[in-house]
């Protein structure tokens, strides 16, 4: 978050001066737009957190009450934890953040809100995204769900998307081993939908979510990044598949380009100014797959991890959303122990994240548990 949203190369470069090695946990946020507390969420990182929790309450109360499935999103639920998060009254209501609205490219923004807003930022505090505040306009309008925005298309959705997978895993496991899964993969798919079109109503950031989100499963269940990466965007081209959208085959196509040999040939930073380091699709979904696909396999778990991680992080722009997607991507595939220690420690929300996880970790083992 401390250099989030830094689009100029000699803007990061003086932000970065002495910690070039160690990026991670700048002591004094340079984000141009808002501050935080460094080892605070971005708006990305809350709803992860969010839909996290949310995920967590499903896990804990199909406990109490086995079935033989994963639990569906309850929707209302999770879009009235979405607006208690979110919403009038929070600390994500400043009119800084309700005034500013995307139009086009950095310098773009700069031109248009240079007499008037420029010298209101940095706000302190957290950023209301786009899709958050047509999200509390539907809200306040009475509107039932989904309330999310229908123009919004930028990556919040697929950033937030692997706790939703975490949930499904093992309930999908289990079907794969008895050769009939595709129940279970639609009931993922489902889940996703619902979860996005909450706060982003709109098909091209369900597809992103979609193909993000299978990437995090096959990762799960053992393939490495690159592998995931294939198998999403066949199944994202599953002709057979039920509830397809139009906007999937350009997510895949985007997705492929991205992890191509040419591609994956190439420094990370060289492609993400190829393909563009801002928060809209495609390049928001696509940036992120590179870098896990790039990842050097050979490496310790710990190592891989680190080293991607800073490569999606200094490569400018709207790094945040990349490093959510890349993180969930590389925590399926090299689990918990590839993340430092110390990054853990210095993470605000840490010790719930922890707690969440856990606790849908064990409902996906005992989904796997039942017909062993």
């Amino acid at each position: 978050m401390p250099i989030h949203w830094i689009y100029g190369e000699a803007a990061l470069r003086s932000a970065l001066e002495g910690i070039e090695a160690t990026p991670e946990f700048r002591p004094v946020s340079a984000n141009p737009f808002y501050r935080l507390p460094t080892g605070r969420q971005s708006g990305y990182g809350d709803q992860a957190i969010v839909l996290l929790r949310h995920c967590r309450e499903l896990a804990l109360a199909s406990r109490q009450r086995p079935g033989d499935s994963a639990p569906p999103l309850a929707r209302l639920a999770y879009a009235a934890a979405v607006s208690a998060h979110f919403g009038p009254g929070t600390e994500y209501d400043p009119t800084a953040t309700t005034e500013y609205h995307v139009d086009g490219s950095p310098s773009g923004r700069t031109r248009r809100y240079e007499a008037d807003k420029v010298s209101k930022w940095p706000i302190d505090g957290p950023w209301m995204h786009h899709c958050i505040k047509d999200f509390n306009a539907a809200v306040a309008r009475g509107e039932e769900w989904p309330q999310g925005s229908k123009d919004d298309k930028q990556a919040d959705a697929a950033a937030k998307v692997a706790a939703v997978v975490c949930l499904h895993a093992g309930h999908i496991a289990r079907a794969r081993a008895a050769g009939s899964a595709r129940a279970a993969d639609e009931a993922l798919q489902v889940a996703v939908d619902e979860a996005t079109r909450t706060t982003q109503d709109d098909d091209l950031v369900v597809s992103s979510a979609r193909l993000v989100s299978r990437v995090i499963l096959e990762c799960l269940l053992g393939a490495p990044p690159a592998r995931a990466i294939e198998v999403a965007i066949a199944h994202m081209r599953d002709a057979a598949r039920a509830g397809r959208l139009a906007t999937d085959e350009a997510c895949a196509a985007a997705a492929a380009l991205a992890v191509s040999p040419t591609m994956l040939a190439r420094p990370h930073q060289e492609v993400v100014d190829e393909l563009g380091n801002t928060c809209k699709l495609m390049n928001s979904m696509q940036t992120p797959l590179h870098a896990a696909a790039a990842a050097s396999p050979d490496k310790a778990a710990m190592d891989c991890f680190v080293e991607a991680i800073r490569a999606t992080m200094v490569a400018r722009g709207c790094n945040c959303s990349r490093l959510c997607i890349a993180g969930a991507v590389l925590g399926a595939s090299l689990g918990t122990s590839a993340v430092p220690e110390d990054w853990t420690a210095r993470t605000r929300e840490a010790e719930d994240i922890r707690r969440s996880a856990d606790a849908i970790a064990e409902f996906a083992a005992t989904q796997l548990e039942e017909r062993a």
